[in-house]
């Protein structure tokens, strides 16, 4: 076990921040004071996962630029060239809840931290061009990536970026595997199920009509989930698909045997024989008379071919 002594504040600092990672907010820092204790650490790989999770989001802007916007909060101030604040986005101010007109001819300067002050009135005070080594800002205790742009009027723009993370968007990664597991097993489970129910369906004697009242009683799950199941994995319904291999039966009988139509007909589940005949035409398109002298005259040439 490992001892550490630091101040309340570093502490503080980095519980607050995790707090704000978990509400999605991704472009974060922590000051890293050159005290190389062990808790520096814990604070370098905290800003190791920001920016992380911060090149991540980016890569997106490239890829999806559509898909990025959702991630990010993009704020515009404007100030005279002295940072005096004329106007903000109606975001922003809804954003912080602030008073526009209060805010007004106040001193941008103020508002944000003395480092990053003192650095933006030095660079635009003396008309040279914005130093790289500032890219961040704190304002209303945020903080912020930004640019400033000069306009030839004199005017600022500045335009405020934070990155953010969605937590209504994104799954913790245990319950997202917990779900795609459940879902897996649950597919598994269908297909096992479909497949016997199959077999029952191709067992069920042919010359009887499908009772699937009878055959739905063996299954645990509920019969329109079932028929649902069964339409989409084979594209047509259980009953449809008994009449199909009853209907097969009879057309190879037909053609390949010479076993009365009648008896075939009994087979398949048609006492009636003129009504056999009226559905298997329609079925097939062609009568059964006709079938079988094609099958007689097909074997007739194969044996004189022989």
């Amino acid at each position: 076990m490992i001892h550490i002594e630091i101040k309340k504040e570093r502490w503080d600092n980095l519980i607050q921040s995790l707090l704000e990672l978990g509400c999605g907010r991704v472009d974060q820092q922590l000051q890293i004071t050159g005290k190389n204790d062990e808790f520096e650490g814990v604070e370098a790989l905290f800003n190791m996962m920001c920016e992380e999770l911060k090149h991540r989001l980016l890569h997106l802007s490239f890829t999806k630029p559509a898909a990025f916007q959702r991630y990010v909060n993009h704020f515009t101030i404007i100030t005279d060239q002295n940072f005096k604040i004329k106007n903000m986005c109606e975001h922003f101010a809804s954003h912080y809840q602030l008073d526009v007109n209060q805010l007004k001819d106040s001193s941008f300067l103020d508002l944000i931290e003395k480092e990053t002050s003192d650095h933006l009135a030095a660079a635009f005070g003396s008309r040279e061009e914005e130093s790289e080594k500032v890219h961040r800002l704190t304002l209303f205790n945020d903080s912020f990536s930004f640019s400033i742009k000069t306009m030839e009027s004199g005017t600022l723009i500045i335009n405020l970026y934070q990155l953010h993370i969605d937590t209504k968007d994104i799954q913790l990664p245990y319950k997202k595997r917990t779900r795609q597991k459940a879902k897996l097993i649950q597919k598994k489970r269908n297909e096992d199920l479909l497949e016997q129910f199959k077999e029952d369906v191709s067992r069920y004697p042919l010359s009887k009509k499908l009772d699937l009242k009878e055959l739905y009683a063996k299954y645990p799950t509920n019969k329109s989930m079932l028929k649902k199941l069964f339409k989409q994995q084979y594209q047509c319904g259980a009953y449809e698909f008994h009449l199909s291999l009853r209907m097969n039966y009879a057309y190879d009988h037909i053609e390949q045997t010479e076993v009365p139509f009648k008896e075939i007909a009994l087979d398949v589940g048609y006492a009636n024989y003129q009504a056999f005949v009226k559905y298997f035409k329609k079925y097939y398109n062609i009568l059964p008379k006709d079938l079988r002298n094609h099958g007689q005259r097909s074997k007739k040439d194969k044996t004189e071919d022989d």
